[in-house]
C-alpha cells in the first residue's frame, strides 16, 4: 500500500505522495483484499452498523448515499489494482484537495514541499458539489423490516427528510434539538439528556 505519511520538513508530519500512488505506487493484492473482508465481515456482525446501513439503502434509494462504507463484498473480491488507480486519479484531484498546517511551520516551507510531494495530481476542475449534482441524494420515506426471532431485544433507527444545511431554518432546528436532548441507553430509565 502507499505510505501515506511524509515528512514535509521543518519538523511537520503529513502530506500524501498520491501522484506515485497513480502511477502505480498501489499495491493491492489478496492481502489487502482480505484485510477489507475481515472489515466487512466485523462490520456485518454490528447490529447497530448494519441497522443505518438498511436506513441508509431504503432513505436514499438508488443514490450513492444509500450505499454502504465499503460496499458488497463481491467488490471487494473482484477490486483490482487498475480500480484502484482509476479511483484515486479520479477522486483524488487538486480542486477537492486542501493542505493544512500548524505549529512552529514557515508557510514557505510547507509550499515548496506540496509543489515537490504533489506535483501528479490530476487536475480535473470538477468539484464535489459537481458530482453531488450528477446524483442527487433524494430522501424516500419508506421501512425496512427484519424479523430475527432469536434476538432478544428488538432494534430499529428512524430517519425523517430534515432542512439541509443550506436551509434557513438549520440553524433554528439544531437550537431545538439540543433543547429537546436525545435519549442514551447509557443514562439508563430511559431519560433525555440535555
Amino acid at each position: 500500500m502507499v505510505d501515506t505519511r511524509r515528512r514535509l520538513g521543518s519538523g511537520v508530519d503529513g502530506g500524501v505522495d498520491w501522484g506515485s500512488a497513480v502511477d502505480g505506487g498501489v499495491d493491492w493484492g489478496a492481502g489487502e483484499a482480505l484485510e477489507l473482508l475481515k472489515s466487512w465481515s466485523a462490520v456485518e456482525g454490528q447490529t447497530e452498523e448494519v441497522i443505518f446501513d438498511h436506513l441508509h439503502a431504503t432513505a436514499f434509494q438508488y443514490t450513492p448515499l444509500g450505499r454502504t462504507i465499503l460496499g458488497p463484498a463481491q467488490n471487494i473480491k473482484t477490486i483490482t489494482k487498475e480500480d484502484l488507480k482509476n479511483y484515486i486519479s479520479t477522486h483524488y484531484t487538486a480542486s477537492r484537495m486542501v493542505i493544512a498546517a500548524s505549529g512552529a511551520v514557515k508557510h514557505e516551507d510547507i509550499v515548496e514541499q506540496v509543489k515537490k510531494l504533489f506535483t501528479k495530481l490530476s487536475t480535473d476542475p470538477t468539484v464535489a458539489s459537481e458530482l453531488v449534482a450528477k446524483e442527487p441524494a433524494i430522501f424516500t420515506g419508506s421501512e425496512v423490516r427484519i424479523v430475527d426471532d432469536d434476538m432478544p431485544l428488538a432494534q430499529f433507527a428512524v430517519a425523517f427528510n430534515g432542512a439541509s444545511w443550506i436551509d434557513p431554518d438549520s440553524i433554528a432546528l439544531m437550537v431545538m434539538q439540543s433543547m429537546l436532548g436525545s435519549w442514551n441507553k447509557n443514562t439508563g430509565g430511559g431519560r433525555v439528556s440535555c
